[in-house]
């Protein structure tokens, strides 16, 4: 019986290792409680116990090769918090690349961060721990990183592929402090860890434990049934997620070429060439094909859309004077009055905008409420959007846009700013006390 479970074994990780990468890395369906990382793990993780259990019945030989799925397991946790939850970046916002090389810069404003301390001390003691399992870990699986030289090396190497692959990958910042953090949590475990008495007691727990008792077994065997109870109630949510996204089209044709209009998008009038006959499904969804297109263009999709319905874009916002005025504040619309919404609009540095929209020129400020949005996305790209620490900058060919957040009312400001004007992730400090003047 034990020789079957061992194969089932084998086969529980393979599959929650892919459900996790998938969970981690492109869905997003469990929870949704915004700690995607931590809901995943116990995907990876009760397969782990369960191998560790399965260990228990086997001889000291043969016990030490269960130590690399734990490693295969962490590494594949390590990736998911390194770049998962999202934060590999498809659309326009983009989180800044910043490059921190000054020691204990980050630390420093973590433990004095708007939001609090109990945030400043998660991100810290996250860090701290990330890379503490490879203390345990490697000691056991290789006398050579009982050398702490080699060990050192070793993590020390580890922190600067993560540090440099959050770069390359636009998922986070280089930061020196981060690496301080990784490598001190690692080092300081592996010195406890490397102590006589905790060895032999790690070596006897992983390695030499060896348990026959048929209760512990009939246990064992119901963990295995729970286990995969589990995998198939993940695979369960992916289908029904999955089947409630598929996209079926039920006899797609041109009926004639008259153009006809879908939406407003991103600064352009959407159309298609021809008028279309049939209508499209998604999942149980019935929709016709100019309410399937309206609810469903978008940057991601619009290849896709332009070949097979003949999309047709027209601009809609092709010109723009701007006025200057040195850098001065300007209310332009204070929505929290008018609107009942929690942010106002400022000039910065300008005194008047003209949009030319469909040819016409338009006073910005005289029709601000119809084009606004319409003019950030028409004219700006989003390139830094860091909320926790108040700011946004949006940069557009005639002017750009500065988001101040105030993350104690939920209130925020935005400012239509001069392309002469700098903005960083100090601006929000100089146009508050320009604003309060």
């Amino acid at each position: 019986m034990l020789k079957k479970c061992k194969k089932l074994n084998y086969i529980i990780f393979i599959i929650a290792s892919i459900l996790f990468i998938l969970q981690s890395l492109i869905l997003d369906i469990i929870l949704g409680t915004g700690y995607k990382e931590l809901e995943n793990i116990f995907i990876i993780a009760f397969p782990c116990f369960l191998i560790f259990c399965y260990s228990l019945f086997q001889e000291k030989e043969e016990r030490k090769k269960y130590l690399y799925f734990y490693l295969i397991a962490y590494l594949l946790v390590l990736l998911n918090f390194v770049i998962s939850n999202k934060r590999i970046i498809w659309s326009t916002n983009i989180i800044p690349r910043n490059i921190n090389l000054i020691p204990f810069n980050s630390i420093n404003e973590l433990l004095h961060h708007r939001l609090g301390l109990s945030f400043g001390l998660y991100n810290i003691i996250g860090n701290f721990l990330m890379l503490t399992p490879l203390a345990v870990l490697l000691p056991l699986i290789s006398d050579k990183f009982k050398k702490k030289h080699v060990f050192c090396i070793f993590i020390f190497i580890i922190c600067l592929v993560i540090e440099t692959m959050q770069l390359i990958t636009n998922t986070g910042s280089f930061d020196i402090d981060d690496i301080i953090l990784n490598f001190t949590g690692a080092f300081l475990i592996y010195l406890i860890v490397n102590n006589k008495y905790i060895l032999k007691f790690l070596n006897y727990i992983f390695i030499d434990l060896n348990i026959k008792h048929k209760i512990i077994k009939v246990f064992y065997i119901l963990l295995i049934i729970i286990n995969i109870f589990i995998l198939l109630g993940t695979l369960l949510l992916i289908g029904v997620y999955t089947y409630e996204n598929i996209v079926i089209y039920h006899d797609v044709k041109c009926v004639n070429s008259e153009k006809t209009y879908i939406k407003d998008y991103n600064n352009y009038h959407i159309y298609t060439k021809c008028k279309y006959d049939g209508f499209v499904t998604v999942g149980k969804e019935k929709y016709n094909i100019r309410s399937y297109l309206n609810s469903n263009y978008k940057d991601s999709t619009a290849k896709k859309f332009d070949k097979k319905f003949n999309i047709v874009k027209e601009k809609i916002i092709t010109d723009a004077k701007v006025v200057n005025n040195d850098n001065k504040i300007k209310l332009v619309l204070d929505y929290n009055k008018e609107m009942h919404r929690n942010y106002q609009v400022y000039y910065y540095g300008i005194d008047k905008i003209e949009l030319k929209k469909d040819g016409i020129y338009y006073d910005l400020e005289e029709d601000l409420k119809s084009i606004y949005s319409l003019n950030y996305n028409a004219l700006t790209d989003v390139v830094i959007d860091d909320y926790y620490n108040g700011y946004g900058i949006s940069k557009g060919k005639y002017f750009n846009i500065l988001t101040c957040y105030n993350l104690d009312d939920g209130t925020h400001q935005e400012y239509i700013a001069s392309l002469d004007i700098k903005l960083d992730k100090n601006s929000c400090r100089v146009v508050n006390k320009l604003r309060l003047k």
